[in-house]
């Protein structure tokens, strides 16, 4: 991370450096970064669901529409966990094409953080 990214992060609200987080996962798998991705996984999330890359790269390809937008629906923090309620829609689909998912982000410090993801 650059010196101009983290100071941009400190300057956000809390829902905002989680809703900067969760576009961060979903631009690095938009762009087919599914390593990058992966690694923003909680280990024991990854561990449950994808206990490999290959699994993680397959669920992502059929479940994620593969350009989409995000609309952050809801937001609530528990202790140091956050939850972000979040639709993620086809631009391009029907207008009932969008995704209802909820996103769990847990942030150590500025731009460290690991995240799951309720699987569909």
């Amino acid at each position: 991370i650059d010196e101009m990214e983290k100071n941009e992060l400190a300057g956000m609200g809390e829902r905002d450096r989680m809703e900067f987080y969760v576009s961060k996962f979903i631009t690095a798998v938009e762009n087919k970064s599914y390593e990058e991705a992966y690694e923003m996984l909680y280990e024991d999330f990854r561990a449950n669901y994808f206990p490999t890359l290959a699994k993680f790269e397959e669920y992502a390809k059929n479940k994620f529409p593969s350009m989409f937008s995000l609309e952050h629906t809801n937001f609530e923090r528990n202790g140091d966990i956050y939850v972000l309620w979040v639709t993620m829609t086809n631009p391009l689909g029907s207008k009932d094409s969008g995704i209802e998912m909820n996103f769990i982000v847990k942030e150590n410090a500025l731009n460290d953080f690991v995240m799951s993801f309720s699987v569909i």
